[in-house]
């Protein structure tokens, strides 16, 4: 019934009710009224119709923000003469609307519609004249803006449309950029130009070359008539076209002189000089190469220390390194030229560091930083000594500004210089103490922040120091602000960690201190409450379980009161740890706390973290899809504290089992990756739990067994088969890494943890989903070969891709062991021999590790195809690359196992094999592994005289004892089987080999059995000349050689 009234509600009432999310005391309910209403088609015309006719511009305005939404939701189910209207009263209103907010509302609209317009393949034949006609034929400059925002956002999805229009867009830029139009108009044309030559071919964007040094001489313009706000707003555009990789030399040179003149320039405002020295940065990142080639780092490195040095700045205020400066020393560092930047800065450093100006001091501790972010690896090899004694001087320094950066310093070489930095703590320890013993809140803060950092890598040696820390770390928390008490309880919580048990004499004082803090009900403070809460979770791990039980109860009921609390959500992740760590100490004496804590964490997995309605406060559209940070953390906690919780509890937390597996399923699919990601962990921990609590009716599974002989539980079973679907499916749709990653780990641990019983009914779509991934293939991949994006970015991406690359394979022979008479290994091997082809060795090498792999657990099976393993055993061994050689080897081998069939390959194969019994290690053992796998396929087409010398020279294994068991049984079969006659003249060797093998714990049983076969048949045959050669082995070798034989025997 109240749907109905919904649906039925009048304009009037909806406008009302629009009129009500402006109003703070009705906006959670009028929101979500609306949220409601508008799931259903029929608010569309309505909300449309308050678009074009309410009287009321915040009425307008929100209507056009939620038909944005709206409109996505329903544009395929309205009637074609609604779509029509819509389209053609959009237009209308695009040069009708005269409310500012509302007109940009309505241009959001307007590219809302035609994606999804050209979504269909339909056409809007009126719509890019239109859009033309607003941005460059009228002369509202609001309407003009509002048309190049609809370029603007067209260019991302659908620059093409564009591609008969770029000569009169060009006309038009450089008009508006020529002339004297309004100031906004002119940024406008400057970013939508700048977007435009980021998606457009390149060379498309020559046809743009005379536009670019308008915009610079429009930036000079603005600063010179003062507007200073307008030239920000315009070199940030600059940005953008340095990241689509636009690097005409002309073009980066002039940039370059403009923003080097500007950036020095005294008289000019400090934010145009902020964001002029920003565009110098953004240069470096993906222009290094001018830079280098012009000979500028140098003069870049000293004129980033003479801009710093010249700020005025506040000596009661940190450096803000954020702004102008020394912040381009760190993009110098990881982008251009890191050992020149390095060395330059360090001299400039030197000289300076004691320079009677404080802004000078602060610039050199603060270039200090900017290096260590920067080359981190190169700060490590120099005189780490030396660089702690600078910053004690600066500790030192009468300027407290100077002490400041200093200490800022400090915390950077502490987090930035690990491990290297730890063997001097016996100097900065002292040296952290001593900040905290000053009484400006910013040095004390960043004390604590130093402490933490340092003792990341810092084991029992913080015990020496403790006393006079926890002295001092205690006063904080009882004197400090709001930032030194959080910052203080992180380093109790770290110097807990550090000390564990040594911690004791401070438990009980610091546990009842932080007791009060725990009871804060002020919102402002949440932050607070949250830190004692993990502090006193962390301070529970080092002092173990028993000692906390008297703070158990008190903590856990401060924990439970958090998540009550109003406005305390920024204390919820706090109280979700700790939880997850208290649990995870108890383990099943936490089952009592069930009942009250699992309700209130499953709440917290299903808070939502998207922000979904829109601020029109100033007229301010915000992106519908944007996330609130905080909540994502919050949430992850919660899913965190399922994991945790029902892997301690195990069979108490059966009950919640069914709420928590629905709640976690259905966060597999949330929106933030960053929550998907953190809900694959609970799904292993209640496969877990359910496992053991519903085992196997046939026990454990094992290797070679049917399936079908090997069933799950019901409950198992079930759980399985809900999950394994949704993780393809998400699969499919995913595009981040990280995620993709943690489902592959999953889907290992269920292989593992449950056998072929979960898999076997999902093989076929498993293979649908990998093998794309495998070829690098489908919307993983999709922006692999964008040239956005920062470089540390950049870096973690080819990180992830590789460890997603690597699991990919990992998978593939686990299928493969799993499933070996029915694998198909063909489309597999295919899928990832595309591979063997690639620039990259490291991925070829992992590739055709994987296929030799494949190719070891199906066995004979690849002969019907050897002889295509056999060229890629040939192409490999051509490779300039010793591992792929050693796989080459490896892969050599286990063809030859298929007997008859390999024979015609061993010459070619015993060619290739030779040159790597020169090396060591793997390649080596792998060499001799082929070899003994050569006699073993067919004993009679070995060139003895030749290759058995070379193979008793190799022997034993250096690394890879798998490759001794071929061996024995290669030798087994010479002497017992076939040609013994040829192996009588290697008994020496092979009693030298033996004796130092039998009894090792890296042999296997069954290896150490075939060396005593064949060691008992030569005690039968040779008795004389064995006793002879075991007369000159240890005791405790003639021991285990003679126990074995008889053990055999």
């Amino acid at each position: 019934a109240k749907l109905n009234q919904q649906m039925s509600a009048s304009p009037e009432h909806i406008q009302n009710v629009l009129a009500q999310i402006l109003n703070p005391s009705t906006v959670k309910q009028a929101s979500d009224y609306i949220e409601n209403y508008m799931k259903d088609v029929s608010s569309i015309p309505l909300m449309f119709g308050l678009l074009e006719t309410s009287p009321q511009p915040e009425v307008r305005q929100m209507s056009g923000v939620l038909l944005r939404k709206g409109i996505r939701n329903h544009w395929y189910r309205l009637p074609q003469e609604t779509k029509e209207h819509i389209k053609k009263t959009l237009l209308s209103l695009l040069s009708t609307e005269n409310n500012r907010a509302v007109s940009l509302s309505v241009s959001h609209l307007v590219y809302v519609v035609s994606k999804l317009v050209l979504g269909e393949e339909s056409s809007w034949v009126e719509l890019l004249p239109q859009i033309f006609s607003l941005a460059f034929q009228s002369n509202v400059p609001m309407h003009q803006i509002n048309g190049l925002k609809i370029i603007e956002l067209l260019c991302y999805d659908y620059v093409f449309v564009f591609k008969t229009y770029l000569q009169p867009l060009n006309e038009g830029f450089a008009r508006y950029l020529r002339e004297d139009v309004n100031a906004d108009v002119k940024n406008a044309t400057i970013r939508t130009a700048s977007i435009l030559l980021c998606f457009i071919e390149d060379e498309e964007k020559e046809l743009f070359l005379n536009i670019l040094p308008l915009q610079i001489e429009t930036i000079k313009r603005f600063i010179i008539d003062g507007n200073s706000s307008e030239a920000v707003e315009s070199l940030s555009y600059f940005d953008v076209i340095l990241e689509c990789k636009f690097t005409n030399p002309e073009f980066i040179g002039a940039l370059v002189n403009t923003v080097v003149e500007i950036s020095k320039n005294d008289n000019i405002d400090i934010f145009v000089r902020e964001e002029a020295w920003g565009v110098l940065q953004c240069i470096s990142r993906y222009c290094p190469e001018f830079l280098v080639k012009n000979n500028l780092v140098s003069n870049i490195v000293a004129l980033s220390f003479e801009i710093s040095a010249s700020l005025a700045t506040d000596p009661d205020e940190l450096i803000d390194l954020n702004r102008l400066g020394v912040q381009i020393l760190y993009y110098l560092c990881r982008f251009v030229s890191p050992q020149s930047t390095l060395n330059e800065s360090m001299t400039i450093i030197s000289n300076n560091i004691n320079n009677p100006s404080e802004n000078w001091r602060k610039t050199c501790f603060a270039a200090l930083t900017m290096l260590v972010q920067g080359a981190p690896y190169l700060m490590k090899e120099l005189n780490l000594q030396n660089l702690i004694g600078l910053i004690q001087g600066g500790m030192n320094d009468p300027v407290l500004g100077v002490r400041q950066v200093a200490c800022f310093t400090l915390g950077h070489f502490a987090a930035g210089l690990q491990p290297e930095i730890i063997q001097y703590h016996s100097t900065i320890l002292p040296l952290i103490f001593s900040t905290m013993n000053e009484s400006h809140n910013e040095i004390q803060e960043r004390s604590c922040y130093a402490l933490v950092a340092f003792a990341e890598g810092l084991g029992d040696e913080i015990v020496n120091y403790i006393q006079p820390l926890m002295e001092r770390l205690i006063f904080l928390l009882d004197q400090g602000d709001k930032d030194t008490k959080e910052l203080a309880l992180s380093a109790i919580s770290a110097t807990a960690c550090c000390s564990k048990e040594k911690f004791m004499p401070y438990f009980t004082a610091t546990l009842d201190r932080i007791k009060g803090l725990s009871e804060i009900v002020d919102p402002d403070l949440a932050g607070i409450r949250g830190r004692a809460l993990e502090c006193a979770s962390m301070v529970a791990h080092a002092v173990g379980k028993d000692n906390f039980m008297p703070f158990l109860n008190f903590f856990m009921n401060s924990a439970c009161q958090v998540l009550v609390l109003e406005n305390f959500e920024d204390a919820h992740e706090y109280a979700y740890e700790f939880f997850s760590t208290i649990a995870s100490i108890m383990k099943s004496e936490f089952e009592p706390y069930l009942t009250n804590i699992v309700p209130s964490i499953l709440q917290g997995c299903q808070i939502k973290t998207a922000i979904t309605t829109e601020d029109v406060i100033g007229g301010v559209d915000v992106d519908p899809y944007a996330v609130d940070s905080s909540l994502v953390e919050t949430k992850q906690r919660a899913l965190h504290a399922v994991s945790v919780l029902a892997l301690a509890s195990g069979k108490a937390f059966l009950p919640y089992l069914k709420p928590s597996a629905d709640i976690v399923f259905e966060n597999l699919s949330n929106h933030h990756p960053d929550i998907r990601s953190e809900a694959v962990q609970p799904c292993e921990s209640l496969i877990l739990v359910l496992n053991k609590c519903f085992p196997a009716p046939n026990g454990k599974w094992v290797y070679g067994t049917p399936a079908s002989e090997q069933p799950l539980s019901s409950q198992v079973q079930s759980f399985v088969d809900t999950l394994i679907p949704i993780l393809l499916n998400g699969l499919t749709k995913e595009y981040e890494k990280s995620v993709a990653i943690n489902i592959f780990q999953l889907l290992k641990k269920i292989l593992k943890y449950l056998g072929p019983a979960a898999i076997e009914p999902y093989f076929s779509a498993i293979s649908e989903v990998l093998l794309p991934i495998i070829e690098f293939k489908g919307l993983l991949y999709a922006n692999d070969d964008s040239d956005e994006g920062w470089f540390d970015f950049e870096v973690e991406e080819e990180q992830l891709k590789f460890e997603l690359f690597a699991l990919s394979l990992e998978l593939c022979t686990e299928l493969a062991k799993m499933f070996k008479t029915t694998f198909p290994y063909i489309p597999y091997c295919t899928s990832i021999a595309v591979h063997l082809t690639t620039d990259n060795l490291i991925y070829a090498h992992e590739a055709f590790g994987t296929i030799a792999e494949i190719a070891n657990e199906v066995g004979n099976r690849v002969k019907e195809n050897i002889n295509i393993f056999f060229d890629l055993v040939f192409n490999a061994f051509q490779m300039d690359y010793l591992p792929m050689k050693s796989n080459a080897a490896f892969l050599g081998g286990i063809l030859s196992l298929c007997e008859e069939v390999a024979v015609p390959y061993y010459p070619q194969l015993l060619q290739n094999i030779g040159p790597l019994f020169n090396e060591s290690g793997a390649v080596r053992d792998n060499a001799a592994g082929a070899i003994a796998k050569m006699i073993i396929g067919n004993p009679k087409e070995i060139p003895y005289e030749s290759v058995l010398p070379t193979l008793f020279a190799s022997l034993p294994p250096e690394e890879d004892l798998d490759e001794l068991d071929y061996v024995c049984r290669a030798l087994v079969q010479l002497y017992v089987f076939k040609l013994p006659l040829i192996i009588n003249e290697y008994i020496p060797q092979l009693v030298h080999l033996f004796s130092g093998l039998i009894g090792s714990e890296d042999v296997t049983i069954k290896t150490q059995k075939q060396m005593s076969q064949i060691l008992r048949v030569l005690m039968i045959k040779h008795p004389s000349e064995m006793q002879e050669l075991l007369v000159n082995l240890s005791e405790e070798q003639k021991a285990n050689i003679i126990f074995c034989v008889n053990e055999t025997g």
